[in-house]
C-alpha cells in the first residue's frame, strides 16, 4: 500500500478539498496518520475514486416572465455552446420562469437538493443573476461546500432583469404604505421617472 499526501491525492483525483473531506466522511476512502500525525490516503483507494467521478453538469437558465421564453431558449443555446467549446457534455438541463428575488423557485431548490445529494458537480449559468439577485457568495459557498462548482460564462447583467427586480421591491414596500391597488402603479411610475434620469 502506497499513502500519499492530501495535495497529491488532490492532484490524483482532480478534485478539490472539500471533496476528499466528503469522500472521508462518507467512507469511500480511508485515512492513515503517520507517527508524527500527519493524515495520508491510499492511492489504490483515490485512483479507484477518481475512476469512478465523473461530470455531472447541469445548466441553469431563468427569465423573469412568460413573455421572455424565446430568450430562455436562446439562453440555453449558448450555454450549449459554451459547454461544447469546452468540451463538456451537460446531464441536465433547467429553465425556469420566475423573479430573481423570488427565494421559493421550485427548479432552483430542486437544483440544489441535487447538489446536496451529490448530483450535480458543476453549475454553468449565463449571468451571476439567474441564480440569484442578492447573496450569492451563500450560494456559491453552499455549492462548492458540496463538491459542486458554480460557472458564470458572462459577468454581465440584464438591463431588463434589473428594473424588473427594482419594480418588485418598491411594490413590495410600497403595499405597506398604499395597499395592493396602488402600490403597482406607484411603483412602475417611480421606476419610469427615475430610469429617464440615465437616458
Amino acid at each position: 500500500m502506497k499513502l500519499v499526501t492530501a495535495t497529491k491525492a488532490k492532484q490524483i483525483a482532480s478534485v478539490s478539498r472539500v471533496t476528499l473531506y466528503r469522500w472521508r466522511k462518507m467512507g469511500l476512502v480511508k485515512e492513515y496518520k503517520t507517527p508524527t500525525g500527519k493524515i495520508r490516503y491510499d492511492e489504490s483507494e483515490i485512483c479507484k475514486m477518481s475512476g469512478m467521478m465523473e461530470e455531472k453538469i447541469a445548466l441553469y437558465v431563468r427569465v423573469s416572465s412568460n413573455k421572455q421564453k424565446f430568450d430562455a431558449q436562446r439562453q440555453m443555446e449558448r450555454l450549449k455552446i459554451w459547454c461544447n467549446d469546452k468540451n463538456l457534455v451537460p446531464s441536465h438541463e433547467f429553465i425556469e420562469i420566475a423573479s430573481g428575488l423570488n427565494p421559493k423557485r421550485k427548479i432552483l431548490n430542486k437544483i440544489l437538493d441535487m447538489v446536496n445529494d451529490g448530483k450535480i458537480t458543476k453549475l454553468v449559468v449565463e449571468h451571476k443573476d439567474r441564480l440569484t439577485r442578492f447573496g450569492f457568495e451563500f450560494l456559491e459557498r453552499y455549492c462548492n461546500e458540496r463538491g459542486c462548482e458554480i460557472i458564470i460564462i458572462d459577468k454581465s447583467e440584464i438591463k431588463e432583469d434589473i428594473v424588473k427586480d427594482l419594480i418588485d421591491i418598491i411594490i413590495c414596500f410600497s403595499s405597506k404604505l398604499y395597499g395592493k391597488r396602488t402600490s403597482k402603479n406607484k411603483a412602475l411610475k417611480f421606476v419610469t421617472e427615475d430610469m429617464k434620469k440615465y437616458d
